[in-house]
């Protein structure tokens, strides 16, 4: 029993979102988008609290905590950044 445990586990790991980012999607980042390694860095910043978890884990409510958070943020608009040059 205590092997399929950590075959399950194994599994588990391997379905996670960073297992999917750094393996899976890294592939198709890096042919198809120019700024990709500061996207996927953007990406493990925001979703940081959800990254070891399992993909199918990833509830709604998950991500209106992550909309919540980011719109709760302040931002510096390009305007703004614009004018102190």
């Amino acid at each position: 029993m205590l092997k399929d445990e950590r075959e399950h586990n194994k599994v588990l790991q391997a379905t996670t979102l960073h297992s999917y980012l750094a393996n899976v999607y890294q592939d198709h980042a890096e042919a198809n988008i120019a700024s990709h390694r500061r996207m996927l860095a953007g990406l493990g910043r925001n979703v940081c609290f959800v990254m070891s978890r399992p993909i199918t884990a990833i509830t709604e409510m998950d991500l209106g905590k992550w909309r919540l958070n980011r719109s709760n943020t302040p931002r510096v608009s390009r305007e703004s950044r614009a004018g102190k040059n």
